[in-house]
């Protein structure tokens, strides 16, 4: 059984050692040191599992093939965008409903749609038109009938 505290751990590692003051067998105070030792040895194995899991995932991360990092910031999914502005990222992703819907109406939006050339904006409309049609509404966007 382990020490349910700091101060019982003490008591139990002097007793291991022969120096109790309270009366406890040595016998009785290696058990609770090696049980002690052995919570401690778990927590650590433990600690190490979830250390290799952040790693293997932030390996991930950097190589850009996990949602949310990289070129591919959804992942590998189609994008509208293939990478126009200067940090190549590709965006409006339109891969669901959703987010086709929210690309639409994310083109729409001045502070977004002045980052791009007229030919690019048409690109890309074209691009959410086309995924709109597909998995939506065959007729397109409403705004674009």
């Amino acid at each position: 059984m382990p020490s349910v505290s700091a101060a019982q751990h003490r008591a139990m590692e002097a007793a291991a050692h022969g120096h109790s003051t309270l009366g406890i067998p040595e016998k009785v105070g290696k058990e609770f040191v090696a049980a002690d030792w052995a919570g401690k040895l778990d927590a650590i194995v433990a600690g190490c599992d979830t250390l290799a899991r952040r790693l293997d995932a932030a390996e991930r991360k950097d190589a850009g093939d996990e949602p949310g990092n990289g070129k591919e910031p959804y992942g590998d999914v189609p994008y509208a965008d293939p990478g126009y502005q200067r940090d190549g990222k590709k965006r409006y992703p339109i891969s669901t409903a959703e987010k086709i819907r929210s690309a639409w109406d994310y083109l729409h939006k001045a502070k977004d749609a002045d980052r791009y050339t007229a030919d690019q904006r048409r690109q890309i409309a074209g691009r959410i038109v086309a995924a709109w049609k597909r998995k939506i509404d065959p007729k397109g966007p409403p705004e674009a009938r």
